[in-house]
């Protein structure tokens, strides 16, 4: 085999090996949750639980009128189960269409998160052996709460973390991030690198405790 055959085939054989890795994991099943929460520590990232804020329902708005009720009734619930307190909630109904056109009440209370709306027709008016009806379908209404809230975590707040140079003297800003200092000393007739990690904690919001970066 002549030289320049034997280089093409190297040329070929390294090319190929290269485009291996490649090919495995284009291979590779797609993330199994694309898209989706970080998971910053362990199974479920530590902001997932940060608090909510709670307080009454202020709004009861009628998403969609659904068809079909005959005497739907309206609850006002909590997702997380804090709140309670909220006043009677009532629908107004279209006695034609069986479509839900106004909801009314189920306002105030206290400790609301994520109040839910629950629409439901009567189960003792419909649903049953004949001659009782079909049951009511497909209302949506949602509530948000208001006015005076409490707990839960502000956002925008607090400013970004400045950069801060030990070298540089003096007592380090309450939020910074340290630079890395090279080390000073040198060994005749060597090259060497030095690492070292340090830990430090800083809080980067008002609501929460420091951090050990």
């Amino acid at each position: 085999m002549s030289k320049i055959k034997f280089l093409f085939f190297t040329i070929l054989v390294a090319a190929l090996l290269a485009q291996a890795p490649v090919a495995a994991l284009a291979q590779l099943p797609p993330y199994a949750d694309p898209g989706g929460v970080p998971h910053y520590f362990g199974p479920y990232a530590n902001w997932a639980f940060s608090p909510l804020p709670k307080g009454p329902v202020a709004t009861v708005t009628l998403v969609d009128g659904g068809t079909g009720y005959n005497a739907p009734l309206v609850t006002i619930s909590d997702a997380y189960g804090t709140g309670s307190g909220a006043g009677a909630a009532s629908a107004t109904v279209d006695l034609i269409t069986g479509a839900i056109t106004a909801i009314t009440g189920g306002l105030g209370g206290a400790g609301y998160s994520a109040p839910v709306v629950i629409i439901e027709d009567n189960p003792a008016l419909c649903g049953g052996a004949a001659p009782q009806p079909e049951c009511g379908t497909g209302a949506i209404a949602d509530a948000v709460i208001g006015g005076t809230l409490t707990g839960g975590m502000l956002k925008f707040i607090d400013p970004l973390p400045g950069l801060y140079d030990p070298r540089s003297g003096g007592t380090a800003p309450a939020k910074s991030i340290p630079l890395g200092v090279p080390d000073v000393v040198t060994y005749p007739g060597s090259h060497y690198y030095e690492i070292a990690l340090r830990e430090f904690s800083e809080s980067f919001h008002a609501s929460l405790p420091p951090t050990k970066m």
